[in-house]
C-alpha cells in the first residue's frame, strides 16, 4: 500500500502515470525508462522501478476498503 500522500496524488490524477480507475484501486501503465519523466512521489517511482524487474506492463495499487452500503429494497 502506498501512502496517503501518493494514493491522493494517484486519486487526482496527479501522479504523472497512465492510470485507470477500478474498483478494486488504481491500475497504472509502467512507462518505458525513456518515457519515464520521474514526476512521481518517490514511493510509487520505485514501485514502477521493481514492476520493470519483473517485466511488469502494469501495476493495480489497491485502495483501501470502503464498507458497503447494504441495499434495504427487497
Amino acid at each position: 500500500m502506498l501512502d496517503a500522500w501518493t494514493m491522493l496524488l494517484l486519486s487526482e490524477d496527479q501522479a504523472q502515470c497512465v492510470q485507470f480507475e477500478t474498483p478494486g484501486g488504481y491500475l497504472i501503465k509502467v512507462p518505458r525508462p525513456e518515457h519515464d519523466l520521474g514526476d512521481q512521489p518517490e514511493e510509487l517511482r520505485e514501485v514502477i522501478r521493481a514492476a520493470r524487474h519483473t517485466k511488469r506492463e502494469w501495476i493495480l495499487v489497491c485502495t483501501p476498503d470502503v464498507p458497503q452500503e447494504h441495499s434495504m429494497c427487497h
